[in-house]
């Protein structure tokens, strides 16, 4: 073998490596980007509380990234199909204000939820049983739909209906004021 047929074969060696070698690193940069996107992805949970003293309806960021809201939308399917931006805006008028000791609503709009954070569409004390069975009636009607985003701009839907309001619990939430961690 002569010594330009040797060179010529290193230099289509070279060339076949250096392809190779682009082809390897082209995959590589995409899955280094798949990776950094699904490192800062938010995971949209909607949590409910289902206490005989105690009812709310929340939604937590259990991704690594912010969730941003761009909409949330709560639909009540009682016979009459009524959506609105809050579930407290859709409450029947037999069940009054005046009824519930505390109440905490998030109104819709742009919000952004760092990692494990949450956001309370609802969470109301009743006063007494015939309140919380009005309001559990009420909630097994309702589907909160939340359409989000991550910081690249991908947008994500998250459905959850409320029918577990329909079981009726016997569980107290203890009182957190009588409640110490020395005792």
């Amino acid at each position: 073998m002569s010594a330009d047929m040797i060179l010529a074969i290193a230099a289509i060696i070279a060339v076949i490596l250096s392809i190779v070698s682009i082809f390897i690193t082209t995959i590589s940069i995409r899955k280094q980007e798949e990776y950094n996107r699904n490192s800062v992805r938010p995971i949209c949970s909607i949590y409910l509380t289902n206490y005989d003293n105690l009812i709310s309806v929340r939604i937590e960021n259990d991704g690594t990234g912010p969730l941003i809201i761009k909409s949330i939308t709560c639909v009540c399917n009682d016979g009459d199909r009524k959506e609105h931006q809050s579930i407290f805006d859709l409450l029947p008028k037999d069940i009054e204000q005046k009824e519930f000791y505390r109440i905490l609503v998030g109104e819709s709009g742009n919000y952004s939820i760092s990692p494990n954070e949450k956001l309370y569409l609802i969470s109301i004390i009743p006063k007494d049983g015939k309140t919380l069975q009005k309001l559990r009636e009420f909630l097994k009607t309702i589907t909160v739909y939340v359409k989000y985003f991550d910081i690249y701009g991908k947008e994500y839907n998250k459905e959850k209906k409320l029918a577990a309001f329909n079981k009726d619990l016997e569980i107290r939430m203890p009182d957190v004021e009588r409640y110490h961690l020395w005792n």
